[in-house]
């Protein structure tokens, strides 16, 4: 038992340090590829996501803001925006720090919405279904009570077939 109990806690143990081995690498890795692709004087201050494929983008360029939009692999400048209370300390928090946690917590909403609506209407579904059980239970004991009747009738008219009674 001691010797399974050790093998698991190694296992942990080992599993835990690849996790943050691949952790602190995805980290170092992506602050290298941020840095690679920042300009030294163009910026993208904002990205508006308007559809699948379409966004617009306000870019920091020199001292001018424009805008641009792009929709799948076409780029348009669309104008310029003056833009007066502006800090490159506000430029500089948007585009370091990818918020997982927000991003995390979008699909996770997104999931409870589902499972909630689908609840719902499996809860509504199961109310029909079984008002509608009811009614065919209904018409068939109806069906099946006229036909019974309906052998019960002929029997005395021709009598039993298993006798020879008239």
């Amino acid at each position: 038992m001691t010797i399974n109990f050790i093998r698991v806690l190694s296992a942990l143990v080992v599993f835990g340090s690849i996790l943050f081995l691949v952790v602190v690498t995805t980290r170092y890795v992506g602050t290298k590829a941020n840095k690679a692709m920042k300009g030294k004087f163009i910026n993208i201050v904002e990205t508006v996501s308007l559809g699948l494929d379409k966004h617009i983008y306000l870019v920091k360029v020199g001292e001018q803001f424009v805008l641009i939009a792009s929709a799948g692999k076409n780029i348009e400048y669309l104008t310029t925006v003056k833009i007066d209370e502006y800090s490159t300390e506000e430029l500089i928090q948007s585009n370091t720090a990818f918020d997982f946690k927000s991003f995390f917590d979008k699909y996770i909403q997104v999931y409870k919405n589902k499972k909630n609506e689908k609840k719902k209407s499996v809860d509504s579904q199961e109310e029909i279904g079984a008002a509608l059980e009811g009614e065919v239970f209904k018409r068939n004991l109806d069906k099946l009570k006229r036909i019974n009747k309906g052998f019960s009738t002929k029997a005395k008219e021709d009598g039993d077939e298993n006798t020879n009674e008239n």
